[in-house]
């Protein structure tokens, strides 16, 4: 008997643990991306910081001893 019709037939253990194998291997690599990513953005942040810490500096006239005190 070849199963109900319209159901798709049982996956065997292998093929189930390469299937999830190949999930997590997937998840994995989103996750590197998205740290990847997060780095990326967290630098840029920390160049605009600077920058703009920079501006407030010039603007106002101080030099770098004035900001130290």
């Amino acid at each position: 008997m070849a199963g109900r019709p319209g159901r798709k037939p049982k996956k065997s253990l292998e093929e189930q643990i390469v299937e999830i194998t190949n999930d997590i291997n997937s998840y994995k690599n989103a996750v590197i991306t998205l740290e990847d990513k997060r780095e990326e953005l967290l630098k840029q942040k920390r160049e605009r910081d600077l920058s703009d810490l920079y501006d407030l500096i010039a603007n106002k006239n101080l030099t770098i001893e004035d900001v130290q005190l």
